[in-house]
């Protein structure tokens, strides 16, 4: 953003929106942008994968999508998927990419359905139970005592995402919500943890 700012406010005779997530500037825009901001919820399933495009202004949807996750080669079952992950090395890797690829595709497809430009998207929430939180965010399920009565997950408050990451095109900013912190986005002005 930095690069961007002085070029940014000198073209747009410096009237601009500033786009603060919590407490941090994620960028400045040209003119007045503040009628259009947009989050992403992600519902993170074994077996389907659902996103619903949020008008953050109202809180109502602009669209709602679903696919199935392309895991599912590594078993339909969270059980099967940390098996997978304590046989073969790279099986993390592989389910981590997997999801990234399905929440990628449900993003571009809400965006296009709603006719929303990627930019537009500030925010994206996404849940799922513990180990497809794990998976997401390339935490090791098995390397957790998960068949223990006492199991942490390795993230209960959500985890911020870095701006931007995931890509171009990627909302700016990310929280990872995990079973103990998941609300009910769909009904919440915000998606988030």
């Amino acid at each position: 953003m930095l690069r961007t700012l002085g070029r940014t406010l000198r073209e747009a005779d410096y009237k601009v929106t500033a786009v603060v997530v919590d407490d941090v500037l994620i960028a400045v825009e040209p003119g007045d942008t503040t009628g259009r901001r947009f989050g992403i919820a992600f519902d993170l399933g074994t077996t389907t994968v659902v996103a619903t495009l949020l008008d953050l202004s109202t809180g109502t949807p602009a669209a709602v999508e679903s696919t199935l996750n392309k895991q599912q080669p590594f078993g339909a079952d969270v059980i099967t998927r940390i098996s997978a992950t304590m046989m073969d090395p790279g099986a993390l890797d592989k389910l981590q990419q997997l999801a990234t690829e399905t929440l990628g595709e449900l993003a571009r497809a809400v965006c296009e359905q709603g006719g929303v430009a990627p930019d537009e998207v500030y925010e994206i929430a996404v849940a799922g139970n513990a180990t497809m939180t794990h998976i997401v965010l390339g935490i090791d399920p098995s390397r957790s005592a998960w068949r223990r009565s006492s199991w942490q997950p390795g993230a209960t408050r959500g985890a911020r995402g870095r701006p931007g990451a995931g890509g171009r095109g990627a909302p700016r900013a990310a929280r990872w919500c995990s079973p103990r912190s998941a609300r009910t986005w769909a009904a919440t002005s915000r998606p988030g943890c």
